[in-house]
């Protein structure tokens, strides 16, 4: 769901995702991080912190050469956690 070409079809899923965190989505939202939509970003932010100190290490392997906005939501999830 997370590579649905709707933008509202990942927006759910990434708001679902915070609601009910998974550890096997932590790929996903780590990309998530990045798509062109920034409601998609901030929303698997989001379900990166719902899924507290197990999202850590996903988080702590974003490359430090990603773009700035992703740079950022990782610098906020991690905080938040």
């Amino acid at each position: 769901m997370l590579h649905a070409r709707p933008a509202e079809v990942r927006q759910a899923a990434a708001l679902g995702l915070s609601s009910h965190p998974d550890e096997q989505a932590l790929p996903l939202l780590i990309e998530a991080l990045g798509d062109a939509d920034p409601l998609v970003a901030n929303l698997a932010m989001h379900a990166l912190v719902a899924n507290g100190e197990s999202a850590v290490p996903a988080l702590l392997q974003v490359p430090s050469d990603a773009p700035l906005a992703v740079r950022l939501h990782v610098i906020r999830a991690l905080a938040e956690i």
